[in-house]
This record gives C-alpha cells, structure tokens and sequence, in this order.
C-alpha cells in the first residue's frame, strides 16, 4: 500500500488508478501488488503511519543527542535500535514483532528473482519495408522478420536487450546496440542467405512453433529465385501445410517453395526397414 503521490500513481481512483509503468514492472518483477492509498485518506494505510511515528520515537530519538562523522557509523547504530525496538515485546502481546515475523511471515515468503530489475523502456513502431524497425532513443536498426513488414510492433527495451512483440507474441530479441545509424540483424540468417545450397533434411518431423514459422519464413524469403534449396520429406507435399501451421505464413512459403521446384517422390519400402 504506497502513498497516491504522483509519481507512483499517473490518474488516481478509488477502485482502479492507472499505476506507473515502471513501478508496476517492478511489481511485477517480484510478483507483488500496488495498491495505493486514496488521496488525502491517511487512514488507508493507519499501521505504515503509526509505525513511522514508532520509529522516530524509538530509534531517531534516543540518537538525537549522538554526533556521527559518516554514513556508515549512523547505519551501523540505527542497525542496532532497530533490531532492538524488533526484540523488544508488544504491548499487551505474549511476543516481540521478530518473533512474530519468524513464527508466521517469514514461512509465507517465496525467494526473490535471481535476475536484477530493470528499468525498460515501450515503443509501437512500424516495420519499415527492408524489414526493420527504427528505435530513434539510439538511432539504430533492428531486423524484424520479413512476415511483418508494415505491421505495427511493440518494442520493449532496456539497457542491454531490445524485445519486438507482434500479437503478444516475441518475434524477435537483439542485444542492444549505441551505435547511431547502423543495423542490427540477425546473423545467422545473412549466412544462410549467402549459401549457394541449402539442404533441409527430415523436413515435417514436428510442427512449427510461431518462432520456427517466422524464421522459415525469412530463410525462404532471402533465397527465394536466388539460391538453391533441397527439401527432404518423409511426408507428402500436401501435408507441409498442416505441419507449418498458420495459414497466412503456409501460403506465402508453400507458394515460394512449391510453384518453382523440381520434385522428385521416391516410392517403396523403407530401407531402415530391411535393416
């Protein structure tokens, strides 16, 4: 329960208030729940400003009167007040608040994240036609699989990566890159382009996840009426579209690979059979 100032909290209401992007990330990030006071309603949140009141009465006070020449020397004896005023029991309680927190919280407690939190960052960009969007903060590129070019993406990035979302879905990630006005791709793909054959065995053996789609998509794409590709199958031709999956997807890359191939279908018993 936080305060309803306005760097929490962008539009303020009773039941729903719009929280900060960021601050609810961080929620998020270590699987907890803001949920802010009303305005000018103290009494939302009545033990936060009693035990603000018992901490200055119980550990600011009796320091007072000390002197201390670093940081470190004021933490250290604030340390130990308040571990004292925490061991100290309740009034009319069998029990210090330690012990409670030991006894009934502590056991409630899940671990928190091994990743560090980070700030990010939100964009809806359009996939330009060589099939990158432009993140202006850097001036940079980054490639976006060719399926989406002209469509609307959502970018999120933080200090060291740079997610593109399509449809709730992740399209693709790169690490993120400071340099003004150059390009970032995804390398595997320029060097597939490049081969002069690719040979693509046991092709159909699992379907196709929305990742696997897009990749397909963009390897088809860059080869297609440039370099050679061989496909082999154990499964018949007309079953390549199930297997692929989405229908928009299928089409375009059934209709680069199908209508200007040679095919050759091999019959007969299967040789690891006999063996």
């Amino acid at each position: 329960v936080s305060d309803n100032f306005k760097a929490a909290v962008i539009k303020a209401n009773r039941y729903e208030p719009d929280i900060n992007r960021i601050l609810a990330d961080f929620a998020n990030h270590y699987g907890t729940t803001v949920l802010p006071a009303r305005a000018y309603k103290p009494k939302d949140k009545a033990l936060v400003e009693n035990q603000v009141n018992l901490i200055y009465t119980r550990v600011y006070a009796r320091l007072r009167n000390r002197q201390f020449f670093d940081i470190h020397t004021l933490n250290d004896a604030i340390a130990v007040m308040v571990k004292e005023y925490n061991q100290t029991r309740m009034q009319q309680k069998p029990y210090s608040r330690e012990e409670r927190f030991l006894a009934e919280e502590l056991p409630l407690l899940i671990k928190l994240p091994q990743e560090k939190f980070e700030v990010k960052s939100y964009r809806k960009l359009k996939v330009a036609p060589n099939n990158h969007i432009y993140l202006t903060i850097n001036k940079h590129y980054y490639s976006v699989p060719y399926i989406l070019i002209g469509c609307k993406v959502n970018v999120i990035f933080t200090r060291a990566l740079v997610y593109i979302y399509h449809d709730g879905k992740q399209v693709a990630v790169h690490i993120r890159n400071y340099q003004n006005g150059t390009y970032t791709s995804i390398k595997i793909f320029e060097k597939i382009s490049k081969k002069d054959l690719l040979i693509m065995d046991n092709f159909g053996m699992t379907h196709l996840d929305r990742q696997q789609q897009l990749d397909l998509m963009e390897i088809v794409e860059d080869r297609h009426a440039k370099k050679a590709t061989i496909i082999a199958s154990q499964l018949p031709v007309a079953s390549w579209y199930d297997i692929i999956g989405e229908a928009t997807i299928a089409d375009a890359i059934l209709d680069r690979l199908i209508h200007t191939a040679h095919r050759i279908e091999i019959k007969g018993e299967s040789l690891r059979k006999k063996q």
